[in-house]
Parts: structure tokens; C-alpha cells; sequence
């Protein structure tokens, strides 16, 4: 797809272990997924709304398996266009599947929209450098850039932009993939219904 090709070709592997590194398989991988489960909860009005971070998930169609994956991302809005980053660097599955389809489907604070994923032009990404760099705490920005080999400098950010796609996210008509239903609010008068029981049986 012409949208996400061309700019983002080098191949470069992440530095460093820890929170940083790419989650292989094991519980760092399930612990990585865990906020889809809390989106699921119903829990969507916090983490759309978190102080130093906003989320959305994203829905993105499988290259092998052609059904919907779902991902929960950190997101920035910038100049009213919501931009995302594949902070492990190509390999990242979700952006794996926008080079076989950039049609996503988007939910954040309203309600889910569809969205078509590009990734962003030079003076775009000078603009957002700028952006982000003021956005989470400097030290984590930082150590972001060392595991990836850049310099926390405009222009070395953008020679190096192959290491982290960013993408913008354009609002299309039509959501493509259907979203992440919120199927296990059911779970929370469950647990109240049983608190309740416990407190009478036991009290």
C-alpha cells in the first residue's frame, strides 16, 4: 500500500533489554496486553483520559490471519491530526499489518471511527520531535531514543526515521474492522453480587 511505503525501509535492531526491548514471549507479551482487558472491563474513561498518556486501540486487519487484531496505543494529537509511533521499530506487529492494509479502525475518547494510516512527511516529523519532546518526562524520552541509537536532536530523529514509523491517523466514512466491544462489563455486579454474599456468610 502506497500509504505506508518507501520512507521507513531501514532495518535497525532495538538496544538494551527491560521495559524498552521488545516483549518476546512469556508474561512481559501478556502483560503488554493487559489494558485490552481493562478496555473490555469498561474501563475506557481512564485510560482515554490518563494525565501523561492517552490511549486508543487500534484495530488493524491480520496480514496472515486476515481477522481483526486489536492493540492499545499511546497516541498524540498535533495541529488536530491523532499520530501514532511503532515504538519497537518495524517488527511491530500492528504496523506489520498496516503495510498489508493501512485501513484501521480507531477508538479514543468518542466514538470508534475508521482511518486510513500513513506515514508522516519530514516537516511533520520535525514538528512532532517537538511535541513529544515536551509531552512525557524527558528522561524516558531520552532513553526511548538511546535504545534505537538517536540522538535527542531534531535532525538526527528525522535521518534516522526508519527505526520508529510514526503514522497520522486520516478519519475515513466507514469504520473497515469492527472495534473491541466492552463484552465484560457483566464481570463488575458479578464480583459486587459475590463481595456481598461473602460479607453475609462470613460476617
Amino acid at each position: 500500500m502506497d500509504n505506508v511505503s518507501g520512507p521507513a525501509t531501514e532495518q535497525f535492531l532495538q538496544r538494551g533489554r527491560g521495559w524498552m526491548g521488545y516483549p518476546g514471549p512469556g508474561w512481559r507479551r501478556l502483560l503488554v496486553r493487559m489494558p485490552l482487558l481493562y478496555w473490555r472491563l469498561g474501563l475506557k474513561p481512564l485510560m482515554v483520559r490518563a494525565r501523561l498518556f492517552r490511549f486508543l486501540v487500534l484495530t488493524t486487519k491480520g496480514r496472515k490471519s486476515g481477522q481483526a487484531c486489536h492493540t492499545m496505543l499511546a497516541h498524540f494529537v498535533m495541529d488536530g491530526g491523532i499520530y501514532i509511533g511503532a515504538g519497537w521499530g518495524q517488527r511491530t506487529h500492528w504496523y506489520q499489518n498496516i503495510l498489508s492494509d493501512p485501513r484501521v479502525t480507531v477508538q479514543a475518547r468518542g466514538p470508534a471511527f475508521g482511518a486510513l494510516a500513513r506515514l508522516i512527511t519530514d516537516d511533520e516529523l520535525r514538528r512532532l520531535y517537538w511535541h513529544l519532546r515536551k509531552q512525557g518526562p524527558l528522561w524516558m524520552w531520552k532513553r526511548s531514543l538511546d535504545s534505537w541509537d538517536i540522538r535527542d536532536e531534531v535532525g538526527d530523529f528525522v535521518a534516522k526515521k526508519g527505526r520508529i514509523p510514526f503514522l497520522r491517523l486520516d478519519p475515513l466514512r466507514e469504520c473497515p474492522l469492527p472495534p473491541l466491544r466492552t463484552n465484560l462489563v457483566w464481570v463488575w455486579p458479578v464480583l459486587a453480587i459475590a463481595a456481598v454474599a461473602a460479607y453475609v456468610l462470613l460476617r
